[in-house]
């Protein structure tokens, strides 16, 4: 069974884990929710959802065409339910003294914390590698399965950091991006 399909499976089986509503709260909820359309649908209402964006850039980084159900299950999920997906990729606090070492860490909680994630991934490495005159820190993120494509890798990752972001637990002053693809063989984040 390939990687991408054991995450989707696991994606749907937390998302049909929720809780059933009793049938008198889905009455009171209703009501609510037409009050809460008109407040939904203002862009103030879709600004919220996508503040975290901001801060993590991955232009150029996963390329052209559509994504597969998977992945649009986990982006969905990691705007609508971060700290539910949070919680269940283990991650708990975003430590270090820069962006990169706090996206680092929320990826590196990921990786030790959740058997897919670590069936995917290899622990991120922060490199200092010197271009020109100067030198910068990259954080990369190795895929372990030969069965994880560079475009999927970087989505989730990105995916990750987003969930983590929206869920209030990685903070960052000026935020990361991901290298350009055609520049790097691994997904790649650098500081902004």
């Amino acid at each position: 069974m390939k990687l991408d399909k054991k995450i989707f499976e696991t994606v749907l089986y937390l998302l049909r884990e929720q809780p059933e509503t009793p049938p008198e709260q889905k009455k009171n909820e209703k009501s609510k929710d037409k009050d809460d359309e008109s407040k939904k649908s203002s862009p103030d209402a879709d600004k919220e959802k996508s503040v975290s964006r901001a801060k993590i850039s991955a232009q150029g980084a996963f390329g052209k065409g559509s994504w597969s159900k998977q992945l649009q299950v986990a982006e969905s999920r990691a705007i609508d339910d971060p700290s539910g997906l949070v919680k269940d990729l283990g991650i708990k606090s975003a430590t270090g003294n820069s962006d990169l070492k706090k996206a680092s860490n929320v990826i590196e909680q990921a990786v030790n914390n959740n058997n897919i994630m670590k069936e995917a991934f290899n622990d991120p490495t922060i490199q200092t590698i010197k271009t020109g005159n100067r030198k910068i820190e990259i954080c990369q993120i190795v895929p372990a399965n030969p069965d994880v494509s560079y475009r999927n890798a970087a989505k989730y990752i990105y995916l990750t950091l987003v969930a983590a972001e929206n869920a209030g637990i990685l903070k960052m002053k000026r935020g990361v991006r991901f290298a350009n693809r055609a520049t790097t063989q691994y997904p790649t984040l650098l500081e902004i």
